[in-house]
């Protein structure tokens, strides 16, 4: 007769399996969660500072065409010479050359690589700004953009807090409007 105190136990207990999984479970949630904020916090940062650049261009453009300029308006000469608004007279594809690779012309406007594209645009009659349309039809835009204001104003790029944080209506490479997120931060400030 076996003595059932001698008995040697081998393995696990389905109890002691279970934890274990529960355990890796919520771990690798804890690490995909923690990396899917990581990744928009990348890409609101990438945004910034390619803002940041374009504002760089923009006020490398405005000082080689300064004799363009009616500093005391913001208005730019055009072909004719006649004064017209920042966004009218120059376009993001004019300000390209001050800036490095990575971006191809869609019209008037710039397309960076993730499918965003730049455009030039005015505040207040009078100050130049540079707007992004974030890319339609991604999934985290509604949540990026708070995080690209955030940085933003951190920075010092927004004077004034103008971007759409619900989806904007605009008309993408010809085809019908899409709801998009829209960010300006001020290139050229002249109401100083």
């Amino acid at each position: 007769m076996r003595n059932r105190n001698c008995l040697k136990r081998s393995g696990f207990t389905l109890v002691e399996l279970l934890i274990v999984i529960v355990v890796i479970g919520v771990l690798s949630t804890m690490m995909m969660l923690s990396s899917t904020e990581a990744v928009s916090s990348a890409k609101a940062n990438n945004i910034i500072s390619n803002l940041r650049n374009w504002k760089t261009a923009t006020l490398e453009w405005y000082t080689d065409n300064i004799d363009k300029v009616n500093t005391s308006t913001g208005k730019v000469k055009n072909s004719s010479g006649t004064d017209g608004y920042f966004s009218q007279v120059v376009k993001a594809k004019d300000i390209l050359p001050y800036l490095g690779g990575g971006l191809e012309i869609d019209g008037d406007n710039v397309k960076d690589a993730s499918g965003g594209i730049y455009e030039t645009g005015y505040y207040n009659n009078r100050d130049w700004t540079i707007i992004y349309t974030l890319p339609p039809g991604d999934k985290d835009n509604a949540s990026l953009l708070p995080k690209i204001e955030a940085r933003a104003d951190s920075l010092g790029l927004m004077k004034y807090h103008y971007s759409y944080t619900k989806p904007y209506k605009v008309e993408w490479n010809g085809n019908k409007p899409s709801n998009s997120y829209r960010i300006a931060i001020i290139a050229v400030d002249f109401s100083q």
